[in-house]
């Protein structure tokens, strides 16, 4: 979170500036600062504020947004936020893990560190509902890409 009082803002189009050449002289373009913005890299995103429909980020930010990707590389174990599409794409196999082995806790086993709190990323926290709870039209409802398709090629309800 960049702080107004203490940092020294600069508009994200002058970030380039900021962040050293590469070996072959070239300059870090543009849209490499504002994907590290919205989207980030390996789970890391460069802090930005907006004011009056302009993009300011600090150079403290740039500084803390380097930390963090080296300290993940040296770490070994990566910071991640898992996307919306990857987290249904862990429901529907988690669902069909359930139903293929009849088990209602399946998600142990797509995540080693749960500890089944209520927004648990393994889907087994207590606000889940178990397979049972939900109905067939909802596990079979295709999600994304293919949202106008049947879900595993079965004809439509």
């Amino acid at each position: 979170m960049i702080d107004l009082a203490n940092e020294q803002l600069i508009p994200l189009r002058e970030a380039p500036k900021w962040i050293p050449a590469r070996p072959s002289g070239k300059r870090v373009h543009i849209s490499a600062c504002y994907r590290w913005s919205s989207r980030g890299v390996r789970g890391v995103v460069l802090d930005t504020i907006k004011v009056g429909g302009s993009t300011y980020t600090s150079i403290e930010a740039l500084q803390r947004f380097a930390d963090e990707l080296s300290s993940t590389r040296t770490n070994g174990k990566p910071r991640f936020r898992r996307t919306l599409s990857r987290t249904r794409q862990l429901d529907r196999a988690t669902s069909k893990l359930e139903t293929l082995l009849g088990k209602s806790e399946v998600g142990h086993s797509l995540n080693q560190d749960c500890k089944h709190d209520a927004e648990d990323a393994c889907g087994a926290g207590p606000n889940r509902p178990s397979l049972a709870q939900t109905s067939e039209a909802s596990r079979r409802r295709p999600i994304g890409r293919g949202a106008g398709r049947p879900a595993d090629g079965l004809p439509e309800a």
